[in-house]
């Protein structure tokens, strides 16, 4: 896991993230938790339907958005 700061402190956030690159043959998406007013914490996960292993080694650009609600 990855810790994104926002750089600021943020009331009631929301988060949304997407992959913006698809680097290598398994699909993968973008995890979070830990949510909290100055952080995220994120993950690229593979699916497990070719192996068990979810770890994704590939370097991937990530877009995100986070507002106050």
């Amino acid at each position: 896991w990855s810790t994104l700061s926002f750089g600021q402190t943020l009331t009631n956030p929301v988060f949304l993230a997407g992959m913006q690159t698809i680097r290598g043959f398994d699909p993968a998406t973008v995890r979070y938790r830990n949510l909290s007013s100055t952080s995220v914490e994120i993950q690229i996960d593979e699916e497990e339907s070719a192996d068990s292993e979810t770890t994704h080694s590939n370097p991937e650009v990530l877009g995100y958005i986070v507002v106050s609600r």
